[in-house]
């Protein structure tokens, strides 16, 4: 619905008039194109027209990117998915040990920390994650079992608390507003 907003907002009409659209070229004839794809001048010239081909992509956003740590893969897996699908870049982490190879591929704005490792404590973590990578958000997933510890790891300056089971909608949600958080400056 943007176009016609622009449109409007521009004084442009949302029709092109009939006499500016470029007449119908049906195949065979001058200017459809051929087998290779190639437009060939409305006078029937031997040589294609030129066609802008762009030599590698460019990328003019910059995505935020989300690392998910949890030892969980149906976890992570829901995690990526959801993410990927609103735009993020998403790297995985299933233990504690992982997590330094995670940040140097990604460098992650945000991180979704399970708060029960397998291979160490989440506070010791939270800390060292604070020390290391101060402007990184973490948003904590828990489980109604470590809710008492995920209450202590909100003490250590977490942006957000997660109950699991996830839903996708609350999981992007936390994670955008963690990412605004960070874009603020705050």
């Amino acid at each position: 619905m943007r176009a016609p907003l622009l449109s409007a907002a521009f004084g442009l009409g949302s029709t092109v008039p009939a006499s500016s659209q470029p007449p119908a070229v049906s195949p065979g004839q001058p200017g459809f194109p051929d087998e290779a794809g190639l437009a060939h001048p409305p006078d029937g010239g031997g040589r294609p027209l030129p066609q802008f081909v762009p030599s590698s992509p460019r990328r003019t956003v910059t995505r935020d990117r989300v690392l998910v740590v949890d030892d969980d893969p149906g976890i992570r897996g829901l995690a990526r998915e959801a993410l990927t699908a609103a735009g993020y870049e998403v790297g995985e982490a299933s233990c504690r040990q992982d997590i330094r190879a995670g940040f140097d591929a990604l460098r992650p704005d945000v991180v979704l920390l399970d708060v029960s490792l397998p291979d160490g404590s989440t506070i010791e973590l939270l800390s060292e994650l604070r020390d290391e990578w101060p402007a990184t958000e973490v948003v904590i997933m828990t489980d109604p079992i470590g809710f008492d510890l995920a209450g202590e790891a909100a003490k250590s300056g977490v942006f957000a608390l997660l109950c699991k089971p996830l839903r996708a909608e609350e999981l992007v949600e936390a994670v955008g507003q963690a990412c605004a958080h960070k874009a603020m400056g705050a």
